[in-house]
Formats: C-alpha cells, sequence, structure tokens
C-alpha cells in the first residue's frame, strides 16, 4: 500500500516543480511566528529580482571559503518578508553568514539572521509551502539555511553570504556542491 507521503512525492516529481525551485536568497511576504510561516497580507509573489548573483570560493587544505554576493530588486515600499538561502549539506555551521553590503562596500550583518538545521529548514519550507501554496518551496528544506525572520525588502540591495565547507577530493580532483543559480 502506499503511503501518502509517497503519492504526493510523485506527483510533485511527475510535474516538474523540483525543478523549478530557487536556489540562493527567497523572500516570502510575510513573518515567521514561533518558526511558523505566517504569509503578509500583501503577499503578491515574486516580490524581487535577483539582478546579478557571483560567487567567490577559494579552496585551502580542503576547506573551501565561499562568498556569494546577491544584488536583489525589491519593491520601492518596504515590505516585510521571510527570506531564506539554502546552504550545502556540510556547511560549518559557525562560518555562515548574511551582511547587507552598502554602495561604498560597507558591510552590515543582518539583524535576526540565524542558521537552521536540515530538518529545522525542512520543517520552515513545509510551513511556508503550506502557507502560500507554493509546493516548490520544498525543495528548499531537508539542508541547513540561513533565514531571516524579518526582512525588510526594499529598492535595490545587495546580500553577502559567506561560509566555509569541506571539499572533497577523489582521483587527484577535487569538488564542491553549492546551491546556487547557475
Amino acid at each position: 500500500m502506499n503511503s501518502p507521503h509517497v503519492n504526493m512525492l510523485a506527483i510533485l516529481l511527475a510535474s516538474g516543480l523540483f525543478a523549478t525551485a530557487q536556489a540562493g536568497p527567497v523572500f516570502l511576504p510575510g513573518r515567521l511566528d514561533q518558526n511558523t510561516f505566517k504569509p503578509g497580507t500583501n503577499s503578491a509573489t515574486p516580490c524581487y529580482t535577483i539582478r546579478a548573483s557571483t560567487l567567490k570560493a577559494e579552496v585551502i587544505d580542503g576547506l573551501a571559503s565561499v562568498r556569494m554576493l546577491e544584488e536583489v530588486t525589491g519593491p520601492a515600499d518596504a515590505l516585510e518578508t521571510v527570506c531564506i538561502i539554502p546552504l550545502p549539506e556540510d556547511v560549518a555551521a559557525e562560518t555562515a553568514a548574511v551582511t547587507l553590503v552598502g554602495p561604498d562596500g560597507k558591510q552590515t550583518p543582518v539583524a535576526g539572521a540565524k542558521l537552521l538545521t536540515a530538518g529545522e529548514s525542512r520543517t520552515l519550507c513545509e510551513s511556508m509551502s503550506v502557507a502560500t501554496g507554493r509546493p516548490q518551496l520544498l525543495a528548499l528544506g531537508g539542508r541547513p539555511a540561513l533565514v531571516v525572520p524579518s526582512f525588510s525588502l526594499r529598492n535595490d540591495m545587495t546580500l553577502a553570504v559567506t561560509f566555509r565547507e569541506k571539499v572533497e577530493a577523489g582521483d587527484g580532483l577535487r569538488s564542491i556542491t553549492l546551491p546556487t543559480p547557475v
């Protein structure tokens, strides 16, 4: 007998929704209330565009230091959102951070940002999926993520996401997998 979860997974895979899931930061109008997503009254999505993504990684002694810059355009008027940023599965938790980069290059830590475990991100993404009716959000869960419970999205801004992760070696090659847009 098939379980409802297996049937739902088959439906999602067949419809190709996992393939359309975004990587990089995802902003959803709303807020977190005790780790449960509450959609905002103005929940028109998408409420932003990513103008550019750049990535720099430096590998030293089997450890990659990664910096992603995400140039984002939000609405003209500030919109309260929840921001979730998926990270690689083997991220070094104590190294993950998100900052706002000003026009002068000055970086300011994003207030309230915290690292979620794979289980916590799965639970949050399930909550967001149910609240918004967007099953593709499920694909973001199940791996560590940075979350900003209350992010004021407006105009043009640049986010810097930094972290470190182990780099696997095999047959003289080193590889790293990052959840970023191609």
